[in-house]
């Protein structure tokens, strides 16, 4: 999921981004972020188990 800005368009600045799209997003798609965040911990995992079967 991508969050497009432009701040011309919306009339909005990176504050209220950061302070209310942002945890909107969070909070609507709380489980996909915490899937999305233990990606890079599995992909670790994984390539140290390719490496000792080698």
């Amino acid at each position: 999921m991508t969050v497009e800005f432009n701040s011309a368009k919306n009339g909005a600045d990176l504050k209220y981004v950061f302070d209310q799209v942002i945890p909107l997003y969070i909070r609507s798609f709380g489980a996909f972020f915490a899937a999305v965040a233990y990606m890079d911990v599995l992909a670790e995992e994984e390539d140290e188990l390719w490496k000792s079967s080698d």
